[in-house]
């Protein structure tokens, strides 16, 4: 197993996909990976979201993709966001109605 696969499961989960891979999901939460000169990850724990957004731009709709943007609970406003780009429309949609469904079945705390 690699070291990295050690630390937790969302590290062996992370480490088994593909090496350019930029996004990921489990039960638990959703997170991304952006920047060429500087990198960052952004997470996003699924019980904590609050608003999920399905976008297109005019390109978008033509080539048939979108851009999935989920903000939460505690998150910074100038901070990154996790935002997945350029992806098929019908699977943000999924993505969007799988997240939204987990939001709703968590428990509101104060």
């Amino acid at each position: 197993m690699p070291p990295r696969a050690r630390r937790g499961s969302h590290r062996a989960q992370a480490s088994a996909a593909p090496p350019r891979a930029r996004a990921g999901r489990t039960d638990d939460w959703i997170g991304c990976r952006a920047g060429v000169a500087t990198r960052h990850t952004s997470v996003a724990f699924l019980d904590r979201v609050q608003v999920i957004e399905v976008t297109q731009s005019p390109f978008d709709r033509r080539a048939g993709m979108s851009t999935l943007r989920i903000d939460t609970a505690g998150a910074l406003a100038s901070g990154p966001r996790v935002e997945l780009p350029m992806l098929d429309t019908e699977h943000a949609h999924d993505h969007a109605r799988a997240i939204a469904d987990k939001a709703d079945r968590a428990e509101f705390v104060w």
